[in-house]
């Protein structure tokens, strides 16, 4: 199978006025079979997404042994701002971007409002319903927020159990957290608005160190230079894997980040697309990525995703609802930017 690979790193410089594509949207009773032979004619698909490329080599691989007609992929390893950035600067040059991204929903919607999404039927096509985030996005994977500790350090009685835990003093220059204004919205819907700031705050007057990205802070866990940590649970599975003295304790409530799957309109493989989404959405295809990922569709039978949501207190901000995300998560930010001073 023939790979091509880019990575980029896009940066905003100013403000991008909305355009629309011209590609016509999906219709009602589109079929698995549709997007099947339609695929077959496009024969390959290009994709933004956050994993990095070595993931999607051996995922495309497993992919193409499944539907060997899809001859090439294209992956740039692009999310957040930075995705949106690329999205919506090719659209204005008028030129072709990706046929699929994935992104959070809060991020997306920036997309949604100059129509760069088309519609897709994915019930139609396969998608289950739980999986189906509305008509223009279907569930791609889910990851949360844990308390890792260092196991050659942290044992017993002293092993954090819940979010208050964390504010001890005994972890005074032993704790460590990602200073960034995830995952307190989320925590904020359960907690309500004063007590996630309120947290936020305690974080930021206590003597926990506070890393700039959350693969600093694994490191600094690995290393013992904390001994306990909040953190995305991904960078600590990834470590524990390699065989690093690191564990986890899942906190209730347990907020869950969720990433979507998105078609862009003007996409030259848009069948393909639509194709890699059915086949990640499904046991194979899911299971695999969450291997790899440690992040997973909790729809999905036998993810471990699952079993998580299944046996804690879950999080899962709902659509109708992303408007009230936005605004707890702005409210973040200004008390991150505000303790800079």
């Amino acid at each position: 199978m023939k790979i091509m690979k880019t990575t980029g790193f896009l940066f905003v410089i100013g403000i991008v006025a909305p355009l629309i594509w011209s590609s016509s949207t999906a219709l009602a009773g589109e079929s698995y079979d549709q997007v099947l032979a339609g695929a077959k004619k496009e024969s390959q698909v290009l994709f933004f997404e956050s994993q990095p490329d070595k993931v999607w080599v051996k995922l495309m691989k497993a992919f193409q042994a499944k539907y060997p007609f899809i001859k090439s992929m294209r992956h740039t390893r692009l999310f957040g701002g930075r995705l949106n950035t690329k999205i919506i600067t090719d659209a204005q040059a008028g030129k072709g971007s990706a046929d699929l991204m994935t992104s959070s929903p809060v991020a997306i919607s920036a997309l949604l409002k100059r129509n760069l999404l088309q519609k897709v039927d994915w019930k139609g096509i396969g998608i289950p319903e739980k999986s189906i985030y509305d008509e223009f996005s279907s569930l791609s994977t889910m990851f949360y927020y844990a308390l890792g500790y260092n196991t050659n350090l942290v044992k017993g009685a002293d092993i954090p159990k819940n979010w208050d835990d964390m504010l001890d003093s005994k972890w005074a220059n032993k704790g460590g957290w990602w200073r960034y204004s995830q995952p307190w919205p989320i925590l904020a819907k359960n907690w309500g608005q004063a007590r996630a700031e309120n947290y936020l705050k305690s974080l930021l007057g206590s003597k926990l160190r506070s890393a700039r990205s959350p693969t600093a802070l694994t490191n600094w866990l690995i290393a013992g230079e904390v001994h306990v940590a909040i953190a995305p649970v991904t960078r600590i599975q990834e470590a524990r894997k390699k065989g690093a003295p690191v564990n986890w304790v899942v906190p209730d409530p347990v907020p869950m980040t969720r990433l979507i799957f998105g078609v862009l309109k003007g996409a030259k493989h848009p069948n393909a697309a639509k194709l890699l989404v059915h086949w990640l959405s499904s046991t194979e295809g899911a299971s695999m990525y969450e291997k790899m990922t440690n992040r997973g569709n909790p729809y999905v039978k036998g993810s471990p995703m699952g079993k998580v949501i299944a046996t804690h207190n879950a999080i899962i901000y709902p659509k109708k609802e992303l408007a009230e995300l936005k605004r707890s998560s702005a409210a973040m930010a200004a008390i991150l930017k505000a303790a800079k001073k």
